[in-house]
């Protein structure tokens, strides 16, 4: 059987839990997803890149310093420039994550209370 072929120049997207389904109160529903491609993706669920509220963005820092000691940032600017200050929210309110979703997200994610006040 042929495998399907993606238009020239389309993206792959993934969809992101914010609240990890790791975390018991995780739920499978719209507001509870982010479309990230691959790469974020799983810069997101490593606790690297963070979605904070109001869609801002940052990059962990200690996680940052992890990944530099464990000599494994290669390849990190090509991450931050991917990266947009602040992430596109659906315009719909039940598509979009609310703020304390968000929040469970990042400690989910192993964000401190201090790491997210600073990054806020």
């Amino acid at each position: 059987m042929a495998t399907p072929r993606r238009p020239a120049g389309a993206l792959e997207t993934d969809f992101a839990h914010v609240v990890p389904v790791s975390d018991p109160t995780s739920t499978d529903e719209p507001r509870n997803g982010i479309a990230l491609n691959p790469l974020l993706h799983r810069a997101y669920d490593f606790g690297l890149l963070g979605l904070l509220p109001g869609g801002k963005t940052a990059i962990n820092s200690r996680v940052l310093k992890k990944l530099t000691k464990q000599k494994l940032d290669a390849g990190i600017d090509f991450v931050r420039a991917m990266v947009p200050a602040k992430m596109t929210m659906p315009h719909s309110p039940e598509f979009t994550p609310p703020d304390d979703y968000l929040v469970r997200g990042l400690k989910g994610r192993g964000w401190t209370d201090a790491e997210i006040k600073q990054a806020s």
